[in-house]
């Protein structure tokens, strides 16, 4: 399926692709059946579709590639990727935007992409329908587009029988370019799910750790603004990884779950990804130090010598959302006199610790 819109100019041209069913390969590597990745390939490409702004580069292309859909065989996501370059190299301004969600394995710092028909090929040629992450982007460098990002949710663990794999680890769809005295110039991030060795989770129904927090992240926990009166919430790539690990790891300490690490690869400065629509909602949370000194402090939250939220004297500490903005924090502790201060509460989120005695 591939969404196409008229730009002139430089524009954002985007691949996604979601592999969950791997008919081949059930049981080896540990390798299951997984349901999270079409359905976070559809969200991210819906998002795309309904809320990416970026006025240096409107969206021109979406490409989705997910099961059972359309079948992201090793050939088809090899296809897929030419004509995806071919559109990004049309601007030496346009953004390359490249997202895969399946299983992935890894040899140290190299990372192979299962495509659907992983494990057809049989043992003697282990990693014949798998993607080369690191020879796909070394390709790309043969492309015009002087802005790219890779988006890669799957797992980094190691297999024993591929540690001492020769070669590029996966197939190489795009020759990588000639060595040049002046490289082509060209910012490329590589957002990976998880670190080095780790595991990246996804729930049976509803889209993964990772491109939940994502799609988060975009939506504006990933962004900032300089400016108070008129504010631009820009997410700018290095943003999106600053709220990438805060929200990961927000989302860890609740439900306990394992560590899931994401981490920033490639070779990039700071640039921008998308302008979100309006002022990102901020998780806050605010709390007495010492703790136990919340059952004997009331607080209020007012913009503008306005209420916005209030709480009478509890135990836990205060959890809620608030637009991003200037605030004041007025507390009043049982028997005292309030005590206001002004705070600034920005994305990704805000933890307040406030003294009452």
């Amino acid at each position: 399926m591939i969404e196409r819109r008229s730009i002139d100019g430089p524009a954002t041209h985007a691949l996604v692709i979601g592999v969950g069913d791997y008919p081949a390969a059930m049981g080896r590597f540990g390798i299951s059946r997984i349901a999270s990745p079409p359905r976070s390939a559809l969200a991210l490409t819906q998002w795309l579709s309904d809320r990416y702004q970026n006025p240096e580069a409107p969206l021109a292309t979406i490409e989705l590639v997910a099961s059972p859909a359309d079948v992201p065989t090793i050939a088809a996501i090899e296809r897929k990727i030419l004509d995806w370059a071919q559109r990004c190299d049309t601007d030496p301004g346009n953004i390359a935007l490249f997202y895969f969600c399946g299983h992935g394995l890894a040899r140290g710092e190299d990372l192979a992409l299962l495509a659907d028909d992983f494990g057809a090929a049989g043992p003697f040629n282990p990693l014949a329908e798998a993607l080369a992450l690191e020879e796909l982007c070394l390709g790309m460098e043969r492309c015009r587009a002087q802005r790219q990002c890779f988006l890669i949710d799957c797992c980094r663990n190691e297999d024993p029988s591929l540690v001492a794999y020769q070669g590029p680890f996966g197939q190489v769809p795009l020759a990588p370019g000639p060595l040049l005295a002046r490289p082509r110039p060209r910012d490329y991030s590589v957002y990976f799910a998880a670190g080095a060795g780790q595991a990246a989770f996804g729930p049976n129904a509803g889209t993964s750790v990772f491109t939940t927090a994502l799609l988060e992240a975009l939506d504006g926990l990933g962004a900032a603004s300089d400016d108070d009166s008129d504010p631009r919430w820009e997410v700018t790539t290095l943003g999106l990884q600053q709220a990438l690990v805060d929200i990961m790891r927000r989302a860890q300490a609740r439900a306990g779950a394992p560590v899931q690490e994401p981490k920033l690869g490639g070779k990039s400065g700071e640039w921008l990804l998308h302008v979100a629509a309006e002022a990102p909602k901020v998780p806050v949370v605010i709390g007495c130090d010492p703790e136990q000194d919340n059952a004997r402090a009331a607080m209020r939250v007012l913009r503008g010598g306005a209420l916005v939220e209030s709480r009478m004297p509890t135990e836990n500490n205060w959890e809620l959302s608030l637009p991003a903005a200037i605030y004041e924090l007025a507390v009043t502790p049982l028997g005292s006199a309030e005590k206001r201060s002004l705070w600034h509460v920005r994305p990704p989120s805000v933890r307040r610790r406030v003294r009452v005695s």
